[in-house]
């Protein structure tokens, strides 16, 4: 039988969530989503995503192709009919950004191939420090890669290249601020198959012509990796981290150093790449130093406890909790069983309450 102290926290968070889905939620400057059809991931997007082409969803723009977004399902499906490792198709949920051919026919630079689609945030960041993070799950050629070294078309909807697909942000000019990519070395004239060395690189001006630097860290099949930059427009520098370990020892020097701000979280793909997976973006202003305020909107309300849900590393529940409201939460006795189920009582008819007003 459900405890009284899980009735309690349950309703609490009933409460909470439809308050802040009702209280304005796409006012939160940035862009943080997990490509759902709804619920706590879609801060930014209350709307959710449907399943298909991702350009004209949530203010997303490009040409005339794009990700598509998936369920587990149909995106283990082809990446199984790639001869692919189906497994752990998404990060989190049960949607995400499948960043690969938008069908199973050839791509060709004439006919139309590879793309480069942006994300152009409802509500720009303001803020000079920004973080950007996203979950990301590179893909091979599977089956089907030519030896020639041709891109024949393999008939799947993954590409036969590697390497060569990144993802990063963008100021209103689309001057390109930083970008992380999933790079190759090759060897003979085959640049689909003879793969010798799987890397990741970030873009940054110092690298010059070439934009791109190796991190020194190599990326594997078959694996999901936590990304994250925080951005400082004022320095023109970021630091990079993969899966929580820092790996720059100085300051990155912006892949183009005319980006004033972060208004564009953008994804690029090259002809006949395989692509990756995209899963939980988050790119929000840094968090100021009133502790709670992890939306950075001024106050410490419901919906800093939703962005908190979405990216634990923003800052502390605890601060949150002692904030909530504008005020400090007094310590309060362990409640009596008495105490409990009146509160229980009173938070269920609230929570249907909220419910009822998000539903009409």
């Amino acid at each position: 039988m459900m405890s009284q102290h899980v009735v309690v926290r349950w309703a609490l968070l009933v409460v909470l969530s439809c308050w802040a889905a009702g209280a304005q939620a796409q006012t939160v400057e940035g862009f943080i989503t997990g490509f759902e059809p709804s619920g706590p991931t879609e801060v930014t997007y209350p709307v959710g995503y449907t399943t298909g082409p991702v350009l004209g969803q949530d203010l997303w723009q490009g040409g005339s192709r794009g990700p598509r977004v998936q369920t587990a399902a149909e995106i283990a499906a082809e990446l199984e009919a790639a001869g692919l490792n189906p497994a752990n198709p998404v990060h989190s949920g049960d949607q995400a950004l499948l960043v690969a051919k938008v069908d199973d026919v050839t791509e060709t630079s004439a006919t139309g191939g590879g793309y480069l689609v942006r994300n152009v945030f409802l509500n720009p960041i303001v803020s000079t420090d920004v973080i950007a993070e996203w979950w990301a799950r590179p893909l091979t050629s599977g089956l089907g890669a030519d030896p020639s070294g041709t891109p024949a078309g393999n008939g799947k909807t993954i590409g036969e290249r590697q390497g060569n697909t990144f993802v990063g942000i963008m100021d209103e000019s689309e001057n390109r601020a930083a970008a992380v990519r999933f790079g190759v070395d090759t060897v003979g004239s085959d640049p689909y198959t003879n793969v010798v060395e799987r890397h990741i690189d970030f873009g940054s001006a110092s690298a010059g012509s070439n934009v791109w630097v190796k991190s020194g860290l190599l990326w594997e099949a078959d694996a999901w990796y936590h990304f994250k930059l925080d951005l400082d427009f004022v320095a023109k520098t970021y630091d990079f981290y993969v899966n929580g370990v820092k790996a720059n020892t100085e300051p990155i020097r912006f892949y183009n150093e005319a980006a004033t701000d972060a208004t564009r979280f953008f994804v690029s793909r090259g002809t006949n790449q395989a692509g990756q997976i995209i899963d939980d973006v988050s790119v929000v202003a840094q968090p100021p130093a009133g502790p709670g305020d992890f939306d950075a909107d001024g106050d410490v309300d419901g919906n800093d406890f939703l962005v908190w849900q979405r990216n634990t590393s923003v800052g502390s529940l605890d601060a949150w909790k002692a904030n909530f409201g504008g005020a400090s939460i007094a310590p309060v006795p362990e409640p009596t069983a008495a105490g409990l189920a009146w509160t229980a009582m009173a938070l269920g008819i609230a929570a249907r309450r909220w419910r009822n007003r998000c539903t009409n």
